[in-house]
């Protein structure tokens, strides 16, 4: 891998290591004052009142679900790491370890790196919420489900998402006056200040949308979910497979490169996985099918036209100025591209 990847790892370990002290640290604080360690004065002094709930309730909220969700990403990294640990290349045994070594680097340590209270508003996310919807609304066709079911499920979901909303906007509005009181005590020390910052800037930003979980489910699904974008049981296990078998390939192969520090490799590798690297795996093209698709593209671009009820001409002026990029150096391959060059 090149040095900047190796950078990316340092980084990312830095990033985890931040964000689970940042997490035990509120928990402590939550544990001292549920069981009467601390006072609430003690603990919530200082804090700005938002609202009708008190600094205590949205404390015990975010300390209920952190601690909750804590818990449950260290017990999966448990046994993942202990299955992992596999000797087994082959079978069963063989397809558990490599899942868990998938599990490892592409789920758990990076849901750990941004993991918050503020997670609970992904569900209700502007962006994801209408797709969420969509899907739900076609498992249903799919199940031709009867109307009161269909009435049922629909209900449920949104009395989850109000839920969900409510819930993480009091534990957005914890997180931003307890970073806030915290910039405050340490208005002496700028540099842990910074620090405090960003954390909370890690866990609003990382935490609310995995854009990179996202993007490689995305592909994913793309591959495995077919022309209705719903990935069933057995299309589910295909992928479960798939992914396992992805992660043996990269980890032998860096094991047995040459040069040193192998193991070190297979970590920065599979760190640094991404959806642009399950894309060029994927899709591995000659010349001869680049030119086809080329061509391909070429095609669609007349059918598009041809909907407006006019043949595309590349030759127009306007269209050659939209090709170029309009003089813009970052799109200098439009043209050629539909050319089929």
């Amino acid at each position: 891998p090149p040095w900047y990847k190796y950078l990316a790892v340092v980084v990312q370990m830095a990033v985890l290591l931040l964000n689970v002290t940042m997490l035990v640290r509120s928990l402590h604080i939550g544990i001292n004052f549920c069981v009467g360690l601390a006072s609430s004065d003690e603990v919530f002094e200082g804090y700005i009142q938002v609202g009708y709930l008190t600094a205590a309730d949205r404390q015990n909220l975010v300390s209920l679900f952190e601690g909750v969700g804590l818990l449950w990403y260290l017990g999966r990294l448990v046994v993942s790491w202990g299955q992992a640990q596999g000797r087994a290349e082959d079978g069963i045994a063989g397809l558990r370890r490599w899942a868990a070594h998938s599990c490892i680097y592409w789920e758990l340590l990076p849901a750990l790196r941004t993991f918050s209270a503020l997670r609970m508003l992904r569900r209700v996310h502007p962006q994801l919420l209408p797709m969420e919807l969509g899907a739900l609304i076609k498992m249903l066709q799919r199940e031709r489900a009867p109307n009161r079911r269909k009435l049922l499920v629909l209900i449920n979901f949104f009395g989850q998402r109000l839920l969900i909303l409510y819930c993480g906007f009091q534990a957005f509005i914890f997180k931003f006056t307890s970073t806030a009181r915290r910039l405050q005590a340490t208005a002496d020390s700028p540099y842990l200040q910074l620090l405090v910052s960003f954390a909370f800037l890690n866990q609003l930003l990382g935490g609310v949308i995995q854009l990179e979980k996202l993007m490689r489910n995305r592909l994913v699904l793309f591959l495995f979910g077919g022309e209705d974008a719903h990935v069933d049981g057995e299309e589910a296990a295909l992928m479960h497979v798939w992914l396992a078998c992805l992660a043996r390939s990269l980890q032998l192969e860096a094991l047995q490169s040459k040069g040193s520090w192998p193991r070190v490799r297979a970590v920065v590798i599979m760190s640094c996985f991404n959806h642009m690297d399950l894309q060029q795996i994927v899709l591995i093209e000659d010349a001869k099918q680049v030119s086809e698709r080329h061509i391909l593209l070429r095609k669609f671009s007349k059918g598009a036209s041809g909907m407006a009820g006019e043949e595309l001409d590349l030759e127009e002026p306007c269209l050659q100025d939209l090709l170029d990029g309009g003089g813009d150096p970052a799109l200098p391959n439009a043209h050629n591209l539909l050319r089929g060059d």
